[in-house]
């Protein structure tokens, strides 16, 4: 290889135990190009990159920088070559500015005490000379996910960093970022940086690249020396092995007599966005996709319907069922008899009351200590207001110690969940597939198998007397690892922050969809994979259509969104939009309710 590359691997090889990440691999980085690295998840590629920056030492094989052999002992020795690298988890600190993680580890001292002058100008400079503006001042764990990327960025260019690794970096974006983040790509190249993209979004990679090696199995498959008239097509397939056909859900409305499974009325809620008044139904069978730019309450909704967020009013309902595996009472098989209310400012208090002795006390309070007026406007029976007072107090008491909460009549069918815990709604049927896989979806240093069953300690097929079945955690565990290609699991023995973000993903997808339920809530299923992940992932949910299970699909990626959806309700502002048949709108109808255009808020 010649004088013009900025880096050359020549024959690495990196093994862990029972692992070849790396196998011999040998290809070379021109300067000042924009270099993708693309493969399936566990591939290898984020393995190779942490060798780069000085994370692992090869096992055999040397690096060249600017043709010079070198062993990088480790990430501040790779930051003193002008290495840098932007992860696929940011490593922030969250009550940090932004400032201060930028300049974390190369601060600047002055009479003994840190100068944040002399960074600040520096950063303003940079800023402009890049186009990346924030705010210094903010708290990093408040910012946007596209500000901590930008704090990432700036990390590195702050070290005049001439080599800059980005790993999956568009996965946590909007469209709207994406565009922005390609253009500074482009930016760096222009003034002589060279860039290193790992992505799974070929379309991105095609748009910004010069040229892009895969890798398979952690061997070097090909390397492209031009993308020019190179197809997506012919690029996934060079990438998995073979031709790959995304499925796509075509069977219309089939599910329209089927039962309602889960209903959202006039719920609203406060996380740090808000969602106000969202109101929807899924039926078994339907798949209803929840569009929008990120940001606008969906990490709001789903905490709110997985249990990890108390809503502030309304009601979630859902149809009677218990998950293979838990006990059955006659309360959980038919819906309980409930307590109709109309006043929503009482809802909202009698929902805050917990145990039976507190209800006895409030039940007191507001009967004696509230006027005449007040208590007809919360008490319903028979479709007529009436004073409780005497023995309609006793009855109400009597009632209240074993019943639900309610604010309709007309929700005789379905069980109100509205205050059960997560573990009560796993009991009742429900999955969940978390956005964030690190922060609700994983335990980190637990191993695979034993994550496998985090959301199954209560089920008597798992664990008995509090001690887990080991056989049966086993062969679930392989089940898992099987049915969706988790790499790197080692019959279940690795710890999952060892396996790479798409595996780790895989893994949470099959826990949750292989586990016995009724409704599924499925939060960014495909961040992060590569297009044959995301062709098996897409496969599995439209067998989960098939099932009659219910699916509440949030996802920002917008062809996701057109290829699985029955129907599509856009969240805007922290309103959601009426559901509209995915055969009835097009990408253009809903891209303008994304920027709140023509959104009207849902009156179902």
């Amino acid at each position: 290889m010649s004088q013009e590359y900025a880096i050359e691997f020549k024959n690495i090889t990196k093994e862990f135990p029972g692992i070849k990440a790396n196998d011999n691999i040998s290809f070379g980085i021109k300067k000042g190009t924009i270099h993708a690295l693309i493969g399936e998840n566990g591939a290898g590629k984020s393995t190779l990159m942490s060798i780069l920056f000085g994370l692992y030492k090869p096992t055999s094989g040397e690096i060249l920088i600017n043709n010079t052999p070198t062993v990088i002992k480790g990430p501040n020795h790779a930051n003193e070559m002008a290495i840098s690298m932007v992860h696929q988890h940011f490593k922030i600190v969250d009550d940090y500015t932004n400032l201060e993680n930028i300049i974390l580890g190369n601060e600047s001292v002055k009479g003994g005490f840190l100068d944040k002058s002399f960074p600040t100008e520096k950063i303003k400079l940079i800023q402009d000379r890049y186009n990346l503006h924030f705010d210094l001042k903010q708290k990093t764990g408040k910012a946007t996910v596209a500000t901590q990327q930008k704090v990432e960025i700036m990390k590195m260019l702050y070290r005049d960093a001439n080599i800059l690794i980005f790993d999956e970096p568009t996965a946590v974006l909007t469209p709207q970022e994406i565009e922005g983040f390609l253009e500074t790509l482009k930016g760096f190249r222009e003034k002589g940086k060279t860039v290193i993209f790992i992505s799974h979004k070929l379309d991105e990679v095609i748009e910004v690249s010069d040229r892009a090696t895969i890798i398979r199995h952690g061997k070097v498959i090909k390397t492209y020396e031009t993308l020019k008239g190179v197809s997506i097509s012919q690029m996934s397939a060079d990438m998995v092995g073979e031709t790959i056909v995304m499925p796509k859900n075509t069977s219309s409305q089939d599910f329209i007599k089927n039962d309602v499974i889960v209903k959202f009325d006039k719920v609203s809620a406060h996380g740090e966005k808000s969602l106000k008044d969202v109101s929807f139904d899924i039926k078994a069978g339907e798949i209803l996709a929840i569009a929008g730019v990120e940001g606008n309450g969906q990490v709001e909704l789903e905490l709110a319907a997985s249990g990890l967020l108390k809503i502030d009013s309304g009601s979630i309902y859902l149809k009677p069922y218990v998950a293979k595996g838990y006990s059955k009472t006659e309360s959980e098989i038919a819906a309980k008899k409930t307590l109709q209310f109309e006043n929503s400012n009482f809802q909202k208090q009698a929902r805050k009351v917990k145990s039976k002795l507190h209800k006895v006390f409030y039940a007191t309070s507001v009967v004696f200590g509230e006027s005449s007026n007040y208590l007809k406007t919360i008490f319903k029976k028979e479709n007529k207001h009436q004073l409780v007072w005497g023995n309609d107090f006793g009855k109400w008491l009597k009632e209240s110690l074993k019943t639900e909460v309610d604010t309709s009549s007309n929700n005789k069918n379905h069980l109100d969940i509205s205050d059960k815990s997560v573990q009560s709604r796993i009991k009742y049927g429900i999955s969940y597939i978390p956005g964030d896989r690190h922060k609700y979806g994983l335990v980190l240093d637990f191993n695979i198998r034993d994550n496998s069953i985090l959301r199954r300690l209560k089920d008597n097929q798992v664990s008995h007397f509090g001690f887990i079945n080991k056989q049966v955690t086993n062969n679930y565990n392989l089940e898992i690892e099987e049915t969706f290609d988790v790499r790197g699991s080692r019959k279940g023995e690795s710890m999952a922050r060892s396996l790479s973000g798409g595996n780790q993903q895989k893994a949470i997808v099959g826990r949750e969809i292989l586990n016995d339920h009724q409704f599924i809530i499925i939060v960014q299923p495909t961040r992060g994979l590569d297009v044959g992940a995301i062709n098996n992932i897409h496969q599995h949910i439209l067998e989960e259509k098939k099932k009659n299970r219910a699916i509440l699909l949030i996802s920002y990626e917008l062809d996701e969104v057109l290829a699985l959806a029955d129907n599509v309700a856009v969240l805007h502002s922290g309103k959601l939009s009426k559901k509209i048949p995915i055969s009835k709108t097009n990408r253009t109808e809903i891209g303008l309710m994304m920027a709140g255009v023509k959104n009207e808020q849902s009156q179902k």
